[in-house]
């Protein structure tokens, strides 16, 4: 064992007066400030001090508790908390991880969690060793994350050390009380919290045994313990799962995330919103895992993912991700209900309306639906554009998912007019105009589409394009870059030898042609010959 007598702090007085001088500095200064320099090796010495003490409690007998080391504690353990949660918000990965900084923050945040103990453990008052416990052990457990978080595995090392002794004493009380639920419930949702905590801090240290070890040991508490505690399980367990499966070693990972399923399901009823988030997360990678074409793949069991998350999902945007996804990994002669294809597709347009980080996600399905059954897909989604109770911003990206479907055609057909004569139907019925974003996304969209159609001399097709770009659906806001779907309309009038310019003054036309100074000076020649 350690020789503390060599330590520079050496006594509580000396450890009250070190919590005075963090405190000053953060009070006025901030972790990053150089001024805490002079203050690591102190910091340290207490810190091994202080545990050592609390692990041998003999050493405090004839030690009387400072006054004001329990509020000396409470306002450092703020600080730190507020700091880190202030760095949290900030999602500032520099800072965080500007490791002098993260290992001040740590360092201080658990000498104020020990000397919280140590000043209870002085006190001397009789009281109820389970409430004790029960009381450091929800301190424990954010220090421990966020050490863990920041790969500052000896703070979490240490920490846990006293949590298995808060453990043991939880125990205690809940076998004097074996009549008192509450109590009981209480010891093992720390339990669980704890062994979950464990497994966490052994994955990130390589020791899959030993986190093996620990989730044996959450067996027995998967059914008596509350949503919180299930959730924050079945955290750790899907993080542990995911990190494999990202490492290539699928089967032990997917072994992680089929425990981290099973827990969940026993709490399907009862998720938070955080544990409805899990439930995704956990689905998706078992999903992910098992589609036919996998190394593991499983069509049976995903189906039964599928059905059982339904209840749970309702007809969510993911939910209805899982099941197209499923039906677009069988073979495309395989039996599959199109009609049913349709509608979930449908849901999902719909359903994502507000959320356009999931556009290409709907994007990919359409473009699957499109190979499938290219008549359907178009009319699936002529429908929705000219359905009355959707919102201009929902329409906006349905027309752009029908525009973009069109991207294979080669030649000007009845597709073509019936898009155009969808188009002229949202104008004329349209209450509000489509968001300009929208229409800007919808005009790149199409440049593309003339450019690959101009490339292969398809002149029918560019003049389609350009005409639909022109539409009072899409000129219903101030866009720019209009003019070029106007200068290649003229040029394809020039290749037909019909150009049609009555309707163009010819003082505007210089707005038209942009820099090409040929192009200005035909055109106005051309006027001045039918004028």
């Amino acid at each position: 064992m350690k020789d503390h007598s060599s330590l520079n702090v050496k006594k509580v007085d000396d450890v009250v007066g070190l919590l005075d001088s963090l405190q000053l500095h953060l009070t006025s200064g901030s972790f990053q400030n150089a001024g805490l320099e002079h203050l690591s090796a102190r910091l340290q010495s207490a810190i091994h001090l202080v545990n050592f003490w609390l692990a041998n409690p003999t050493t405090l007998d004839k030690m009387t508790r400072p006054k004001d080391l329990d509020s000396q504690c409470c306002k450092l353990w703020n600080i730190c908390v507020r700091e880190r949660m202030s760095w949290t918000a900030q999602r500032c990965e520099t800072e965080r991880n500007a490791g002098d900084a993260n290992t001040a923050l740590m360092s201080v945040w658990l000498l104020s969690f020990l000397c919280l103990e140590l000043s209870r453990v002085l006190c001397n008052k009789p009281g109820d060793q389970a409430e004790e416990a029960s009381y450091m052990m929800g301190l424990m457990v954010p220090l421990v994350k966020a050490s863990i978080n920041d790969a500052n595995f000896e703070t979490a090392r240490l920490a846990l050390q006293r949590g298995a002794a808060h453990l043991d004493n939880l125990n205690l009380g809940a076998g004097r009380g074996e009549k008192e639920p509450a109590k009981n419930k209480v010891c093992s949702n720390f339990q669980a919290k704890y062994y979950a905590m464990r497994i966490w801090l052994a994955w990130q240290e390589n020791s899959l045994d030993v986190a093996e070890h620990m989730y044996t040991k959450t067996a027995v508490l998967h059914t008596v313990i509350d949503a919180g505690s299930i959730e924050f399980l079945v955290d750790i367990l899907q993080r542990v799962g995911s990190d494999l499966i990202s490492k290539d070693i699928v089967d032990v990972g997917l072994t992680w995330i089929q425990r981290a399923y099973s827990v969940l399901c026993s709490q399907a009823g009862a998720l938070t919103s955080q544990g409805e988030n899990l439930y995704l997360a956990v689905c998706n990678d078992l999903i992910t895992c098992l589609l036919p074409g996998s190394p593991f793949e499983h069509p049976e069991q995903v189906e039964n993912i599928i059905q059982q998350a339904q209840p749970v999902l309702g007809h969510s945007p993911m939910w209805c991700h899982w099941w197209l996804r499923a039906r677009n990994s069988v073979e495309r002669d395989s039996q599959c209900d199109e009609d049913q294809y349709a509608q979930v597709l449908k849901r999902l347009i719909v359903t994502t309306e507000s959320q356009d980080n999931l556009l290409p996600l709907v994007w990919n399905h359409v473009k699957n639906f499109r190979r499938r059954r290219p008549a359907c897909a178009a009319k699936l989604l002529s429908q929705l554009l000219l359905q009355p109770d959707l919102d201009a911003h929902c329409v906006g990206k349905i027309l752009f998912l029908r525009v973009s479907i069109m991207s294979d055609k080669t030649t000007h057909d009845e597709e073509c007019e019936e898009l155009s004569d969808v188009v002229n139907q949202m104008h004329q019925q349209m209450p509000t105009a489509i968001p300009s974003t929208t229409v800007e996304l919808c005009h790149s969209l199409i440049w593309e589409m003339i450019k690959s159609a101009s490339t292969l001399e398809h002149v029918d097709l560019v003049q389609f394009w350009c005409e639909l770009a022109l539409r009072p659906l899409f000129r219903s806001s101030s866009i720019q870059g209009i003019d070029r779907f106007f200068r290649k309309l003229l040029l394809c009038g020039m290749k037909r030898n019909e150009l049609s310019i009555y309707d163009y003054d010819a003082d505007a036309m210089p707005s038209f042609c942009g820099d090409d100074v040929s192009l200005t000076h035909y055109l106005s020649l051309k006027a001045a010959s039918l004028s």
